[in-house]
């Protein structure tokens, strides 16, 4: 190479990431939670240890590993339980005496638009705790144009259904019906003169891998509610 040839100059490197890109990934993570229970906290050992990591003081890349920690912004356990749907209890959700101004007013993210028929829908997570027999999931409530509740929808995942099926059986006379399928079970309430057609039932179906380190998924549920009559 000739005295007057010049090198090629060398690629600056990339600037290392800045703090505010940990707050970015906390929001996405939270937004997900909220808006996406099911598919985020379905089979999220990996979420739930990397939330832990989090609470725990450590920085949001790091956590996620995706970086050594250095000259990054440790994210509060404050944040964190913002970005997470609000405990509440099954016989305050499973209610009909509601109204969608205290949909909005309980929860802190509603999903809103989902209409079907006569109905409107206000969706929201749900978690009713962190034990085997809580609820994971969304709740959908469908209001008629009177603003009454007409139809609950649950959708999510317990690692044990008792409790669940304790507060429908008490509440609203949900019995066992058997089916030809051995790999899921059908409650429902008898309607009298239905002829054998039901409108309130509960599928639950075991998950075909079970893991002792995510307890609260190991059935999903698939949960309707009709306003009863009476």
């Amino acid at each position: 190479m000739g005295d007057n040839e010049q090198k090629p100059q060398e690629q600056p490197k990339p600037p290392p990431p800045t703090p505010v890109l940990n707050q970015v990934i906390l929001a996405v993570i939270g937004l997900l939670l909220v808006l996406s229970p099911i598919v985020v906290l379905s089979g999220s050992g990996s979420l739930a240890a990397v939330l832990a990591k989090i609470l725990s003081g450590e920085p949001v890349l790091t956590s996620l590993g995706m970086g050594n920690g250095s000259d990054q912004k440790t994210v509060s356990p404050q944040e964190v339980e913002e970005a997470l749907p609000p405990l509440v209890d099954m016989s305050e959700i499973f209610r009909f005496d509601i109204s969608p101004d205290w949909v909005v007013s309980r929860f802190p993210r509603v999903t809103t638009g989902l209409a079907i028929l006569n109905f409107q829908g206000y969706r929201v997570p749900l978690v009713t705790g962190t034990a085997e027999d809580d609820l994971v999931g969304t709740v959908t409530y469908y209001f008629d144009a009177s603003r009454q509740v007409r139809r609950i929808v649950f959708e999510g995942t317990t690692g044990n259904p008792n409790r669940l099926l304790a507060f429908l059986a008490t509440y609203y006379g949900f019995v066992y019906r058997p089916t030809n399928n051995p790999a899921v079970y059908l409650y429902v309430v008898p309607e009298e003169g239905s002829r054998g057609e039901t409108h309130s039932y509960l599928w639950i179906r075991p998950r075909g891998v079970l893991t002792s380190s995510d307890p609260q998924h190991r059935f999903d549920l698939s949960l309707v509610l009709e306003r009863p009559d009476r």
